[in-house]
């Protein structure tokens, strides 16, 4: 027997024949076979793999995954034809969006009351024989860690935050005079799903899935403090923030600034001078930000989880605000003027209220004191 061997592949010659072993495919293949072999996607695949630095696979393995490639690609298209179907009137629809508007039309609604059936009939399918419920449309709130707009949930409140910034730009105006952020999206959660109102333009739909479409059409995904400004102004905190900005400092509580009516906000430009030294020898400037050793990078690089506190998420949205651009945290002077001007009016109507309802509060226990006294 004698064997040549080669850089790609070894040529053996027996009584029986020539053989090849291929290197790519670890296995030996006659000589006539050896163009089919090398034009199979087993041989390319592999060779693949070992030009990746991976060891080759059997062809028993190889032709098992096609299998189920090919399995999957036929039950995604057999899902995306199926045809949705109406026990009550027998129409037929190419996709649950169909269904679900013809659920929702008057001529449904009078099918319905004609045939004296309550319940809608749960429509199904005709290929997969999965059966597809309608979701209810019974007002109820919308819990925190659900999407206001298109019903999408999440684990926590904080990623439901981030995908409707990043998918609608809904954002919360002035979120560091806010004291509580799951407050506020309870009350969303109420005034959309409860009320079924829209949070930008006040107006009152008969369905939760009408006032979504016309909240994504208009853009009237944000909300809107000028109109409602005292129901939203029982959830904020306009005395102080509760997150430093880092570009403006408002202060209110400063004897040496204040005017005659006690109402003065003092708007400072941030500088970036040193502050202190800590027992880890980092600088520490006057903005916060800390400066550390070269030598010291890869513990910096270093991303920790951080704590799922009420300062941690404010800090993290305004800095998503201020990436994105949104109003209120835009860069420039013109739009740290305007901020500083909402921020003082929110201040001075909140400073009145307050106080109203202080004297009503004094007056009615002067009375009280009057009549026992």
């Amino acid at each position: 027997m004698t064997t040549i061997q080669g850089t790609d592949a070894e040529v053996i010659t027996s009584f029986g024949g020539e053989k090849i072993f291929c290197n790519a495919c670890q296995c030996y293949i006659d000589v006539n076979d050896k163009l089919e072999h090398y034009q199979s996607q087993w041989h390319r695949y592999n060779v693949k793999r070992k030009c990746a630095g991976m060891g080759p696979i059997p062809r028993e393995i190889f032709e098992s995954k096609i299998a189920q490639l090919q399995t999957q690609k036929e039950e995604k298209l057999a899902e995306d034809e199926a045809i949705y179907h109406c026990d009550l009137s027998r129409k037929k629809f190419k996709s649950k969006a169909q269904l679900d508007q013809w659920h929702q039309s008057k001529k449904y609604k009078a099918l319905l009351k004609k045939s004296q059936a309550s319940p809608a009939p749960s429509p199904t399918t005709s290929r997969p024989s999965v059966k597809k419920s309608v979701p209810s449309d019974d007002p109820q709130p919308i819990p925190i860690n659900e999407c206001l707009f298109d019903g999408r949930v999440f684990a926590n409140y904080k990623e439901n935050l981030n995908y409707m910034v990043q998918k609608y730009n809904f954002f919360i105006p002035y979120i560091e005079y806010l004291p509580s952020v799951p407050d506020l999206l309870t009350f969303c959660g109420f005034k959309v799903g409860m009320g079924r109102t829209c949070l930008y333009c006040g107006q009152r739909f008969s369905s939760l899935q009408a006032l979504r479409q016309h909240m994504v059409s208009k853009n009237h995904c944000k909300l809107n403090l000028d109109e409602d400004g005292e129901d939203f102004d029982e959830l904020y905190d306009w005395s102080a923030p509760q997150l430093a900005d880092g570009e403006i400092d408002v202060d209110c509580s400063d004897e040496d600034h204040m005017d005659d009516d006690h109402q003065q906000v003092v708007v400072q430009e941030a500088k970036r001078t040193l502050a202190d030294i800590n027992d880890a020898g980092e600088l520490v400037m006057t903005d916060g930000t800390v400066l550390g050793h070269r030598d010291l990078s890869r513990y910096y690089k270093q991303r920790p989880r951080p704590l799922e506190d009420q300062q941690s998420i404010v800090a993290n949205m305004m800095a998503q605000y201020r990436r994105l651009q949104l109003p209120g945290y835009r860069p420039g002077k013109e739009a740290h003027s305007e901020r500083t001007k909402h921020v003082r009016m929110r201040q001075d109507k909140w400073q009145l209220r307050k106080g109203t309802n202080q004297n009503k509060l004094s007056t009615k226990y002067n009375q009280v004191k009057f009549i026992h006294g």
